[in-house]
């Protein structure tokens, strides 16, 4: 190697040493939102409390808290969760993003802001039960109502209407329930009408 190369190669080790250093000491918050977020990926619900701060684990039972997850993917008809990369921890908080894919809603994504606590233990999440899905806020819960639209009228050949509204009731009243007949081919004669 040349004497102007050597200083050059000594830089590129010291830059490498230094890119190395700083990239193996992760921020523990981010981590700790990193190893949740993993977590809820292959629904691994217990990993997920593990990573509580002592007081969220006071709060919520492993069974409780397993079954706010269960509850809200039930609501969403989820059928998969993926979480990408945290971003930078910023005021307490680490925000993941989500993508959720479900069976009624197609794919809905949003984020979700953890709140990180560091300690001399380490980082743990101060979970609340709305972190569950993204876009809920404190006190919010999820919810999904079904919704038909009217019932359109029975209505004979020539446009009659033989029952109509949400009752469904005719005009021609009990008399109505004395209409018989017989279902099947039409005869011949009545097939070209």
């Amino acid at each position: 190697m040349s004497t102007r190369l050597a200083p050059l190669a000594v830089a590129a080790i010291l830059a490498f040493a230094a890119g190395a250093a700083v990239g193996a000491g992760g921020d523990p918050r981010g981590d700790t939102a990193s190893a949740f977020s993993q977590a809820w990926d292959r629904g691994d619900y217990t990993a997920m409390y593990a990573l509580l701060t002592p007081a969220a684990r006071r709060r919520v039972t492993l069974k409780r808290f397993a079954a706010g997850y269960r509850r809200a993917a039930k609501v969403a008809t989820l059928s998969e969760v993926d979480t990408g990369r945290p971003a930078e921890p910023q005021g307490g908080e680490v925000s993941v993003p989500v993508v959720l894919r479900t069976r009624i809603f197609g794919t809905l994504s949003g984020r979700v802001a953890l709140p990180v606590v560091e300690s001399e233990a380490g980082a743990a999440i101060d979970w609340r039960p709305y972190l569950v899905h993204p876009g809920l806020r404190q006190g919010e819960t999820l919810a999904r109502a079904t919704t038909l639209p009217p019932r359109a009228a029975i209505q004979a050949r020539d446009g009659t209407a033989l029952a109509e509204g949400e009752a469904r009731l005719s005009k021609l009243g009990a008399l109505a329930a004395e209409i018989a007949g017989r279902v099947g081919p039409a005869p011949p004669e009545r097939a070209a009408e």
